[in-house]
């Protein structure tokens, strides 16, 4: 709703936005796909073990 009224949906830069996807699995795949990519491009994240 508040990326459909133009207002971001976080606050601060810390804060989590999340979103559910009720769709296909492969939209899901993506989505993770990108959001991984960003996050190696810009040093975020942590590396869990197998």
């Amino acid at each position: 709703r508040d990326v459909v009224a133009g207002s971001a949906g976080v606050r601060q830069p810390s804060d989590v936005s999340l979103f559910k996807s009720v769709g296909l699995a492969i939209e899901d795949v993506a989505t993770g796909a990108a959001v991984l990519e960003l996050a190696q491009a810009r040093g975020a994240g942590q590396q869990l073990p197998d």
